[in-house]
């Protein structure tokens, strides 16, 4: 686990009242899988808004990322996948490995990462997150 890449990513797009317990969460291997729940269930309550740039369960992941930056690989973090949690990967294999109704969390740059929230009706929600 690469604590510096998750701390990061909480301190820019989880709301503060949450920060301290989540990155703390992230890094306890008790509470790891929690914390990455936290996302699956309760993104709307936990991300800050103003960084949602879009969500939906019919967004084409890849296309859109290929969009919005020249990156071409990201840091994972998933929950019930213990051998992509915390390993740096291509953009196109994260997306096919890890978005399949788990929750999975794609951190693409500093500024830039997607949640995929778990399946429970259909197709999972994802969300597009952004600074500025």
């Amino acid at each position: 686990m690469d604590e510096d890449i998750e701390a990061e990513f909480v301190k820019t797009f989880i709301q503060k009242r949450l920060q301290e317990r989540i990155i703390w969460e992230l890094a306890s291997e008790k509470k790891r899988r929690h914390a990455i729940l936290r996302f699956s269930h309760y993104t709307d309550e936990i991300v800050k808004h103003q960084y949602i740039l879009k969500k939906s369960n019919k967004l084409n992941i890849i296309q859109l990322l290929h969009e919005l930056t020249a990156e071409a690989s990201c840091y994972v973090i998933a929950a019930d996948k213990h051998e992509l949690d915390g390993q740096q990967m291509t953009l196109d294999t994260a997306v096919q490995r890890c978005f399949d109704g788990w929750p999975a969390i794609m951190i693409i740059s500093k500024k830039l990462a997607v949640i995929e929230t778990e399946a429970v009706f259909g197709t999972a929600d994802k969300y597009i997150l952004r600074a500025v």
